[in-house]
């Protein structure tokens, strides 16, 4: 999946298809410990997603934040419910590893800079660009998540911006 997100047009279509809410359910629910949850049908404990496979699913998530500046329907997508900003606010304070809350990070930062310049989408409809985000953010924990981020040893240069 990550090698599709290089192309703009497959990010639309995945976007069109309802990828950003699917990936970011993927990442609320795999960045939690579930060690103790059952699945209806085989009564096997459920495990938490790999620390590989909670970057790629974060690196696909910050991928469609590059379609935020020319596609409305991409940052109502982004805004629904606010889902992807709580998943991306959760994966900077309990993700395991540096890359993971590098890349979780930028993604944030892409969503808190957008703007609706080049599509201010349908007209009659609200506005949604980076201080929507903005407020997400901050009702998410944001503000305290990067507090705790400052007590952890980092070397990436990115995060410790």
């Amino acid at each position: 999946m990550t090698a599709l997100m290089g192309a703009t047009e497959a990010r639309h279509l995945f976007a069109a298809s309802g990828g950003i809410k699917y990936l970011s359910r993927q990442l609320r629910s795999g960045g939690k410990k579930q060690a103790s949850a059952k699945t209806s049908s085989d009564k096997k404990p459920k495990t938490p997603a790999s620390v590989q496979q909670l970057y790629e699913l974060t690196f696909c998530l910050w991928t469609m934040t590059y379609e935020l500046e020319g596609s409305a329907n991409i940052r109502a997508d982004f805004a629904k419910d606010g889902l992807a900003v709580a998943a991306l606010t959760e994966l900077v304070s309990v993700a395991p590893r540096e890359k993971v809350v590098r890349v979780a990070l930028a993604g944030l930062k892409n969503l808190a800079i957008c703007t609706s310049e080049n599509d201010a989408g349908p007209a009659g409809t609200p506005t949604i660009d980076g201080a929507v985000f903005l407020n997400d953010m901050i009702a998410c924990g944001l503000m305290k998540a990067i507090d705790f981020l400052k007590d952890r040893q980092f070397t990436d240069p990115d995060v410790v911006e």
